[in-house]
């Protein structure tokens, strides 16, 4: 029994002993100071850290490489923020470190009911007016012009009977007009006035075909444009003359000034207006017939067409 009770005894003072040995052994194992970086304790020492343990603590590389615009986290390719300096502007995005413009928005137009295909922007969108001509295009026009002429006024001289008045006439006259610069026009003209001596019965017609010569300077408006026009007709002249015993037929010459201008509705349309006198040269190389030279008024009105 004796025996016994120091074993018990033996071993309690054993169990009792084992925490301050444990201390005791610790303590032989451990650094009380730390260890500076690059190094690391083992068995109560320090030392240098190995490459491996460099490595392990390392973060893990990106394997492949990450492309451009991506950039590696932990081993995971992940998007790098956008870098643009300055800041990109409105419409533009930063894609990397460059300014990228946006794609257009294509939004879908609703059709017109009824009609396939056919955009109701397009179906309700008003008419686009003409463009007015430009001073260029009436430069290089060919016009065909359409006048109505009014005589007013004058009389005429004979050679062997004195003078005389005439009474207002009218006619028409149809003429062309081809450019040969900027500023000069020229082209045939035909043209028919029917006339009357003033206190007689007499009358009798002008049949004339001939040039006209002009000068002109086109100025652009809002709406289309305007000429300022200086010409001179001139030409051959038939003279139908109707007395109580007959018609006979004299020959000569017709002249004239006359100064105006168009006015430009469009391309093509133009008004005119011209005022000046116009004078006739009759000739009766005959014997016993006169010759004689009448003077009047002009005033002409038409319209002008071009063709180019």
């Amino acid at each position: 029994m004796r025996s016994t009770l120091m074993a018990a005894m033996i071993a309690v003072a054993g169990t009792a002993l084992t925490p301050s040995a444990a201390s005791a052994q610790e303590s032989v194992f451990t650094c009380p100071d730390g260890c500076p970086e690059g190094s690391t304790c083992r068995e109560g020492s320090c030392v240098a850290a190995t490459p491996s343990v460099v490595e392990s603590a390392a973060a893990p590389a990106c394997v492949p490489p990450c492309r451009a615009g991506y950039a590696c986290d932990a081993g995971v390719c992940v998007s790098a923020p956008a870098a643009c300096v300055p800041d990109c502007r409105a419409g533009y995005s930063c894609q990397g470190t460059v300014c990228v413009a946006d794609a257009p928005i294509s939004r879908p137009q609703p059709t017109q009911p009824g009609v396939a295909g056919t955009s109701a922007v397009t179906a309700s969108a008003p008419a686009q007016a003409p463009a007015p001509p430009t001073r260029r295009a009436i430069d290089r026009s060919v016009r065909l012009d359409l006048v109505a002429q009014v005589r007013a006024g004058g009389g005429y001289v004979l050679d062997s009977e004195g003078s005389g008045d005439m009474e207002p006439g009218a006619g028409a006259a149809l003429r062309l007009e081809l450019p040969l610069g900027r500023f000069v026009t020229l082209g045939p003209m035909f043209q028919f006035v029917s006339l009357k001596d003033a206190g007689s019965s007499n009358r009798y017609e002008l049949l004339g075909a001939g040039l006209r010569l002009g000068m002109r300077r086109v100025f652009e408006l809002g709406f289309g444009g305007i000429e300022i026009s200086l010409s001179a007709p001139f030409g051959y002249t038939a003279l139908l003359y109707h007395l109580d015993t007959g018609t006979t037929t004299d020959r000569g010459v017709h002249t004239g000034l006359l100064a105006g201008g168009k006015l430009f509705l469009g391309r093509r349309m133009a008004l005119l207006l011209e005022v000046g006198f116009m004078r006739d040269f009759i000739f009766a190389p005959e014997a016993g017939r006169r010759s004689y030279v009448q003077t009047q008024a002009a005033v002409n009105l038409g319209i002008s067409i071009g063709f180019r």
